[in-house]
């Protein structure tokens, strides 16, 4: 019984959101900080998130901002003018999630970029690292 138990529980955890190895958010705490990386589509991704959830993303289709929510386990970055939206989960040091825009879907992988005084700067004098950065 304990190892049906156990085993259920990684095949939880590897399976969760169709990501292998996603864990879930809870908090923006968990995503607060600068994030960098590549969509499947080769272009470069930039994503800043403060700790209440107002965002900055750069991509090949432009430039967003706004507020992130967390729904069921993700961060969720929505665009302007229901021009589309990104769905990150965790997966270890990095945030990994579809990418959709109108009818195209791709998949964005993105890592931390470590914390700076610039970035303290541009969010204010009151803001802190976020935890682990």
């Amino acid at each position: 019984m304990r190892r049906i138990i156990i085993v259920a529980a990684t095949a939880a955890v590897t399976s969760w959101a169709g990501i292998p190895n996603a864990q879930p958010i809870t908090s923006f705490a968990d995503v607060a900080g600068k994030w960098s990386g590549v969509g499947s589509s080769g272009g470069k991704t930039e994503v800043a998130i403060d700790p209440n959830g107002r965002f900055v993303l750069e991509s090949p289709l432009g430039k967003a901002t706004g507020w992130a929510r967390i729904e069921g386990g993700f961060v969720v970055l929505a665009f302007d003018n229901s021009q589309g939206q990104i769905r990150f989960t965790r997966t270890g040091d990095a945030l990994e999630g579809p990418y959709v825009a109108g009818a195209r879907t791709r998949t964005t992988r993105v890592t931390r970029v470590p914390w700076t005084r610039a970035l303290q700067a541009a969010w204010g004098r009151s803001a802190r690292p976020p935890a682990g950065a």
